[in-house]
């Protein structure tokens, strides 16, 4: 079931809503997206000195599975997002850039 717990928007203009946080300190670290066409992904905290920042791939069901498993590592999971699309670099939850693959 998809949150309504908005929790960025990507240039492509897909907004993304909070699915399910992995793992947590004082925000999310480790978490599940999802936009409105059900599509997944997946976010990783990836700096906070001066300000937040996350990368975020697309994912599928199947991947998040393997790496839920121990199939696959989570670097294997961010690996593996090109096949699906775009992935993203996330600042302050208000300014994205696209990262190059």
């Amino acid at each position: 079931m998809m949150s309504d717990t908005f929790y960025f928007k990507l240039n492509t203009k897909e907004q993304l809503y909070l699915e399910y946080v992995i793992f947590e300190d004082i925000q999310p670290v480790f978490f599940i997206c999802s936009d409105d066409k059900r599509n997944l992904y997946i976010c990783v905290l990836c700096d906070d000195r001066d300000g937040l920042r996350w990368i975020i791939s697309p994912t599928s069901h199947t991947l998040l599975s393997e790496m839920m498993f121990n199939k696959i590592t989570i670097r294997e999971l961010f690996e593996s997002s090109n096949r699906f699309g775009d992935s993203w670099l996330v600042c302050q939850k208000s300014w994205q850039c696209k990262v190059d693959q």
